[in-house]
């Protein structure tokens, strides 16, 4: 079975993260072996391709040591005036914590244009071979795409992809979603479409996703988690479930570290999801060494048992159904 890879989430570049940050938190990813990079037209108002791009040029990394997957479908909205206010803003969240929710409003008026159109997925491939400054793209992904509400018939750009796929601009396609994957299933048998790459947030997994990521892995589909930290207050629900049934420290040996505070269970959390699933990635936005550092550490540690795992699946079925 192949390694799971740990994807630096790309996602906080120009936006919540500086320039400066950003770069320094490339290099300490790739300095940690993390080569996997997710990335999309639309983070950073437009501007965070370029920035990994020029990252992995200035510091001579050999485009064949790293693995890019980009997106295409929702268009940013960048202009002058949009970059002088998000500087603006980061330095306000940054002042006062409390204007967080005041910034995010005011950005989500500018949020990227949803469009799924031929011409649109022509263009995006160009700007973003051109912003990354390489021939190809590893993993090329419909950006959020809506199963249940397809926007228009996407048959032209499946050909045009494959085409792509033949050419060797890009070696993989297929979606990025946060619907379930039934539905995500059922479209595919309906459109006679299938997917190279499916990639799908942590938190919307339900009990019956496990064996549909089973099959989907077993057909040679790469099956890409993201955000497995997302889960908000059930965090202390987690832990307080562990003690309850005496199970930390069957963790800890596991694990190899002591699991002694309730903020542990975010490195519990990288190991389930890798131990359960067996994605191929699970990406996620890490921006200060400790948390590249500890990240790296479990993804590269063993599996947790499978009665380890089958406990905190449980666990996390009880707080969906909640």
């Amino acid at each position: 079975m192949e390694k799971t890879k740990l994807g630096f989430g790309c996602a906080p570049i120009l936006g919540r993260v500086s320039k400066r940050e950003s770069l320094q938190a490339l290099k300490i990813a790739y300095e940690e072996r993390i080569n996997y990079f997710d990335i999309a037209p639309s983070y950073g108002w437009g501007e965070a391709e370029s920035i990994l791009g020029n990252f992995l040029v200035k510091n001579q990394i050999s485009r064949d040591k790293v693995e890019i997957t980009t997106k295409f479908g929702l268009v940013p909205k960048n202009n002058k005036l949009i970059r002088l206010s998000k500087n603006v803003g980061r330095k306000l969240i940054n002042l006062n914590p409390k204007t967080q929710t005041l910034v995010k409003s005011a950005a989500s008026k500018v949020a990227p244009k949803v469009d799924f159109s031929l011409d649109t997925a022509k263009i995006s491939l160009e700007k973003s071979l051109k912003s990354l400054r390489t021939d190809y793209i590893d993993n090329l992904l419909f950006h959020e795409y809506d199963f249940e509400n397809p926007p228009n018939d996407i048959s032209d750009i499946v050909h045009f992809l494959e085409l792509e796929k033949k050419r060797g601009t890009i070696k993989n396609y297929g979606f990025s979603t946060y619907q379930s994957l039934n539905l995500v299933a059922n479209f595919f048998i309906t459109n006679n479409l299938s997917s190279d790459v499916i990639q799908i947030p942590c938190q919307t997994i339900q009990t019956q996703d496990y064996t549909c990521i089973e099959q989907l892995t077993r057909k040679g589909m790469k099956v890409i988690l993201h955000s497995p930290f997302n889960i908000g207050k059930s965090v202390t629900y987690i832990f307080d479930n562990l003690i309850h049934n005496d199970s930390l420290n069957n963790l800890n040996s596991t694990l190899n570290f002591p699991i002694e505070k309730s903020k542990d269970i975010y490195s519990i959390l990288l190991a389930y999801f890798k131990s359960i699933i067996s994605p191929y990635a699970i990406v996620t936005s890490m921006f200060n060494q400790s948390h590249i550092k500890k990240n790296k550490e479990i993804i590269d540690r063993p599996v947790l048992t499978q009665k380890q795992a089958e406990l905190f699946k449980k666990i996390l079925s009880e707080i969906q159904v909640s």
